[in-house]
């Protein structure tokens, strides 16, 4: 008899193990995100002293530097060496090995930190890091076994659009947990916890191959032994990475990975450094941040896609259209909030910035869906990649620019994160290119070639 809790049936209908498969990814990715990005709040309770103690030594600002890029650090070399190695592995077990030493290790930052301190915490970090890195490599695996072909890069999108939503509702959780409890080291528990209580339900809903599912029904069994698999031919990855249309787009990537890196893991610092929010405040406002990026996001690809279905402008017209309201509206009010004297406008300034951010999903995102529909998957994990050394960077850069924490320091950063965004912007609208390639069209035939390249859509 099948355990599997979520395979569940009424009369008829029987939920496809494909659409449980994606559900709990889902939500595996949301945890596993909130696992990693609840230290960028519990570090601004870390690093203050204790009201009439001198027992707790305050991190310096290159201190907390190191340790948030060590995550990053971390993570980038075991995305790597995954990609390089993970071709023909069970994807079930290594993304369950991942998830679940991600749950340990969050539960055991407490201890490690405040044993060991800053270098207690970056160790903690490096191999936290390490153990995310397996994560969507792995779950690329389990995508080319469960999703068709001519779906696998949307739902490989929306996987990686995901931790948009995770910060907008992480973020608020950690900074109301560590508000109500007194205490930072509840939250690592908390999410260490139900950590471990998705990876028991993964491991009784989700497999490896439809042929190892107890519950699959013949007729998706058939479907997807049809329709899935890698793809049959090799991947031109010396044509992709030189090709005209790709190229500005990776650039563009890089750009935008910056902006998120920034705003990820050091907007909790900036509202209680500069702005002199506490931890709770901080929680609330980062996570109103991230929410505004999604329902912009939202609303933006729904308005691009009236206007390309309409043909009120080409495909590419309104990719280059939103890639500039992102960039240059985001920038502005960046710079402009910096230089406002009133905490209240300063906030309002970073929403509207944040709104501006949403229109890069549906425009520069979804182009790697105009230029190539087999590839894409592939592309994307090159962006991952990008996210992961800017990770490294920004920390570090930030620690070094804004060691008061003051609006005029973060003025500076904001104008020299315009600077770079535009710049890498600029091949994007001059090179790109809203066609399919060439290369892509050559290779095997691809349904659904009028698709436009919604990413919220997963259709299976």
């Amino acid at each position: 008899m099948c355990v599997n809790i979520l395979a569940c049936s009424c009369g008829s209908f029987v939920i496809p193990q494909r659409y449980v498969l994606a559900f709990v990814l889902t939500i595996g990715v949301i945890l596993a995100y909130n696992m990693r990005l609840c230290f960028h709040i519990a570090i601004t309770e870390i690093t203050v002293l204790e009201s009439g103690s001198n027992n707790r030594t305050r991190w310096t600002e290159g201190g907390q530097g190191i340790v948030l890029a060590s995550f990053s650090a971390g993570y980038l070399v075991s995305y790597i060496g995954a990609l390089l190695l993970m071709t023909h592995t069970d994807g079930k077990h290594i993304l369950g090995t991942s998830f679940l030493a991600s749950a340990i290790l969050s539960c055991l930052t407490p201890v490690t930190v405040k044993g060991a301190s800053v270098w207690g915490s970056l160790a903690i970090r490096v191999i936290l890091g390490c153990s995310q890195g397996l994560m969507y490599p792995a779950i690329q695996l389990l995508l080319s076994e469960w999703i068709p072909k001519d779906s696998r890069f949307r739902v490989t999108s929306f996987l990686h659009t995901c931790p948009l939503f995770a910060a907008a509702v992480g973020y608020a959780c950690s900074g109301y947990g560590i508000w109500y409890f007194k205490y930072w080291e509840t939250i690592f528990y908390v999410w260490g916890v139900v950590g471990i209580g998705w990876y028991c339900i993964y491991l009784v809903t989700c497999y490896s191959k439809p042929s190892k599912h107890p519950c699959i029904t013949p007729h998706e069994k058939e479907f997807l032994e049809n329709n899935t698999g890698p793809p049959s031919i090799p991947v031109p990855l010396k044509v992709l990475l030189n090709d005209n249309s790709v190229a500005p787009v990776l650039v563009f990537f890089f750009g935008h990975a910056l902006l998120i890196s920034t705003i990820t893991i050091e907007l909790p610092k900036f509202f209680v450094g500069a702005l002199k929010c506490d931890v709770n405040e901080s929680g609330m406002y980062s996570s109103l941040c991230f929410a505004i990026i999604c329902v912009s996001c939202i609303i933006s690809n729904t308005v691009a896609d009236v206007i390309i279905g309409t043909n009120m402008l080409g495909v590419f017209q309104t990719r280059k259209t939103l890639a500039c309201m992102s960039t240059l509206g985001s920038m502005a009010f960046l710079i402009l909030g910096s230089a406002m004297t009133s905490t209240t406008d300063v906030i309002v300034c970073i929403c509207i910035s944040m709104a501006f951010i949403g229109c890069w999903y549906p425009g520069p995102r979804v182009n790697i869906s105009d230029i190539t529909f087999k590839f894409g998957s592939l592309l994307i994990c090159f962006g991952e990649g990008m996210a992961s050394v800017t990770g490294i960077i920004v920390p570090y850069v930030v620690a070094i620019l804004a060691k008061q924490q003051t609006l005029e320091e973060w003025r500076i950063i904001f104008i020299i994160l315009a600077v770079i965004y535009v710049v890498t912007m600029i091949p994007f609208l001059l090179f790109g290119t809203g066609e399919r390639a060439r290369w892509d069209r050559s290779s095997i035939s691809v349904q659904n070639d009028h698709y436009k390249g919604n990413i919220w859509q997963l259709s299976v």
